[in-house]
């Protein structure tokens, strides 16, 4: 009995190491995946750095940025003649561009560009601001106290500052030279541009402002016959006739300046006109 006592215990100890031997197997072989796994798969793809970034967004400040749309601007030919009746800025090409960013090019970013490009001490010999009219000139060319101002669209008196230009258009402007009967006429040939032949005669015709309609509206009529013609600054024999036409001609090749004068002529007091000559 004893002996089969022994036997059972033994067999009972054997079957409990063997229960705790099969419980500790799958400990070792599969361990819960935890912290350890998660860094792994964190070293492998890490998160990008904002800072280090490879392609990063393009300042649009900077103009680099590849599809930044262009900044708005047009090409548009500016005349200017100063306090002294003298042709200072002779039709001359200017780039406008739309300082306020509202979408529109004006007259006013017009005559800034101008005394930057041409003006000796640059945009500051130009001025304006509100006032009881709305936008206005307070200074051009480096004038200011005192004096009047006007100023042309492709021929025909401006509504304002803020009449908007667009590519091509001339824009002609002037201080008043007369400051008490403010006599001053404007006035534009028929051409703005020629190309000619060196000795070829060619013809202009001269257009002045007449005065107002009842409705305060701009009348235009022909010039006065007499008046000279200036070519690079020089007054020429070549004068209007009673229907304000000259023909005149040009020896010399390359690029001149064609204007008038009324010196000549008493009561009459034109603002120069330009054109452009190109003789080839």
């Amino acid at each position: 009995m004893k002996k089969i006592a022994a036997i059972l215990l033994t067999f009972l100890i054997a079957f409990a190491f063997a229960a705790c031997a099969g419980t500790e197997t799958p400990k070792t072989e599969t361990p819960t995946a935890a912290v350890q796994t998660d860094e792994t798969q964190t070293a492998e793809t890490p998160t990008p750095d904002v800072q280090t970034d490879e392609t990063p967004t393009p300042d649009v400040q900077t103009g680099e940025t590849p599809t930044a749309e262009p900044a708005l601007s047009c090409l548009v030919y500016v005349s200017i003649v100063d306090q002294n009746g003298e042709l200072v800025c002779p039709q001359k090409d200017i780039t406008v561009r739309d300082l306020d960013a509202d979408g529109k090019l004006t007259i006013d970013e017009a005559f800034i560009a101008a005394h930057e490009a041409e003006y000796p001490n640059g945009k500051d010999g130009y001025a304006s601001g509100e006032s009881q009219y709305g936008l206005s000139i307070y200074t051009l060319w480096g004038s200011d106290e005192g004096r009047s101002f006007s100023y042309y669209l492709n021929g025909k008196m401006a509504g304002g500052l803020t009449d908007e230009v667009v590519r091509g258009d001339f824009l002609d402007a002037y201080v008043f030279a007369d400051t008490t009967a403010f006599s001053d006429t404007y006035c534009y040939f028929d051409m703005r541009t020629a190309l000619v032949g060196k000795g070829d005669a060619f013809t202009l015709k001269l257009t002045k402002q007449a005065g107002f309609d009842e409705n305060w509206a701009p009348v235009f009529d022909k010039a006065d016959a007499g008046v000279q013609i200036v070519i690079d600054g020089k007054t020429t024999e070549f004068v209007t006739d009673e229907n304000g036409a000259v023909t005149i001609s040009i020896a010399d090749a390359g690029e001149h300046v064609v204007s008038a004068t009324s010196a000549a002529l008493e009561g009459v007091n034109l603002v120069p006109p330009v054109c452009l000559v190109t003789v080839e």
